[in-house]
């Protein structure tokens, strides 16, 4: 039987970020700052200071700091929660619903 490492079994190329996000639990007001971490097609890795269950939905938005994506907005089911030594937590997400926001 041949074996991949995890990193092989992905679909999609993940994209190195660490660009500033905001984000907030669907339907719910106010929002919190967090950092993107890593970005691909199907999904995100997002750090922040708060703890969210896994199945929880976030709203994120983010304008990348650099020309290599688009600015835009999605919802995001947390399906991984991974505390930091630092208090943060790494929050790793399907991305369900994209929406462009193309700046003209």
């Amino acid at each position: 039987m041949f074996h991949r490492s995890y990193d092989e079994k992905r679909t999609s190329v993940r994209m190195q970020m660490d660009c500033p996000i905001f984000y907030r639990v669907v339907d719910s007001n106010g929002a919190n700052a967090g950092m993107c971490i890593n970005l691909s097609v199907e999904g995100m890795l997002l750090e922040t200071d708060r703890k969210y269950p896994v199945g929880t939905k976030l709203e994120v938005s983010m304008e990348p700091e650099l020309p290599i994506s688009p600015p835009f907005s999605a919802v995001m089911e947390v399906i991984r929660v991974h505390p930091k030594d630092n208090g943060a937590f790494q929050l790793a997400g399907i991305l369900e619903v994209l929406e462009d926001v193309l700046v003209m």
